[in-house]
């Protein structure tokens, strides 16, 4: 069993790690930026063997509030204001007013559906996380009491727009012939993710070409027009394999 201690203003908290996630997600470029963007990111959140007994009772739930530790986000410093991307990265407001990672102890919270159960763990649909994430807590949720009716938010009222995911034929030729099999549904995985803004919003240049690993690919992307994500190279992540 895993322990983590954060520091903050009243002295040190530590907090038990029950769990992992296995995701498609080696690195945090171009994960979904909210849980449930994509049905078809499916993780399986591995709970350490001292806490799988905790996981009766959850063939009886639809869905679970996954409460992790953002461990990707470097040696900033958490800070009192963000930019949140959803107002182009040009207007600061409190970090508790945003989802920003740099918060202060690093825990997201996200909200996915079960796809299904084993001894180890469970198998889930939506999360936002990387491979690798480090799991602090589950809890159910409650449809009567978590989705409050009347409930706004100023700053992001709405979902966020979404862009037309085209591939250049080379990028399609080589999906194919990497796995013909699992070629379909790799493709709806990888329309499903860019279709989002991946992009920071400091670094949105139209053209430059964005690369990172989802799902065991080396993907690389374009925004050559309004609307549009053009993929234009896909590679195997596995150097081994990269002459497939």
């Amino acid at each position: 069993m895993h322990r983590g201690t954060w520091a903050n203003g009243g002295g040190a908290v530590s907090l038990t790690v029950v769990g992992v996630v296995e995701s498609p997600f080696p690195s945090k470029f171009a994960v979904p930026r909210q849980s449930g963007f994509s049905e078809r990111v499916t993780s399986f959140i591995r709970i350490e063997p001292d806490w799988r007994d905790a996981l009766h009772g959850l063939d009886g739930i639809s869905h679970l509030w996954v409460l992790f530790q953002f461990h990707q986000i470097g040696s900033a410093r958490a800070a009192t204001r963000a930019r949140p991307p959803r107002l182009g990265g040009n207007r600061r407001l409190g970090v508790f007013a945003t989802r920003a990672t740099h918060r202060p102890n690093g825990i997201g919270l996200s909200v996915v559906r079960i796809a299904s159960l084993e001894p180890a763990g469970v198998h889930v649909c939506g999360l936002d996380a990387v491979d690798g994430t480090p799991v602090l807590d589950l809890k159910p949720y409650l449809p009567w009491a978590d989705a409050p009716a009347g409930a706004h938010n100023a700053v992001s009222p709405a979902p966020p727009d979404t862009r037309r995911v085209r591939f250049v034929d080379d990028a399609l030729d080589r999906l194919h012939r990497l796995d013909p099999v699992a070629a379909a549904g790799r493709r709806a995985l990888l329309e499903d993710v860019l279709r989002f803004e991946a992009r920071p919003a400091y670094q949105r240049q139209a053209e430059r070409v964005y690369a990172t690993e989802i799902a065991g690919l080396r993907v690389r992307w374009r925004y050559p027009e309004a609307g549009v994500v053009e993929v234009v190279a896909i590679e195997d992540a596995d150097p081994r394999t990269a002459s497939v």
